[in-house]
């Protein structure tokens, strides 16, 4: 089950006919992606925003983020956005 923001913004999202929709929720990408939405998570919008010098460095967003809003990434996928982001070697 879908919490109630995810529910409100893939709602949106279709009814104004978006491209895409940012959420990170795996559940949610997947009810989105269902929907004919492309989903974009919040890591890659951080790798966007770097590369186009927005950001300096994504990995202490990413810290702040999962300080205070328990946003969870697996080891893994932290990695691999760090490496695409040039943070890791």
């Amino acid at each position: 089950m879908l919490g109630e923001g995810e529910t409100e913004a893939i709602s949106l999202a279709v009814e104004v006919s978006a491209y895409s929709i940012i959420v990170d929720d795996r559940r949610a990408r997947q009810v989105a992606a269902r929907m004919g939405l492309r989903t974009v998570g919040a890591a890659a919008i951080l790798v966007a925003a770097k590369h186009r010098g927005l950001i300096d460095h994504v990995a202490p967003v990413l810290e702040e983020l999962e300080r205070k809003i328990q946003f969870r990434l697996s080891s893994d996928v932290r990695r691999t956005i760090l490496l695409i982001a040039g943070e890791l070697d």
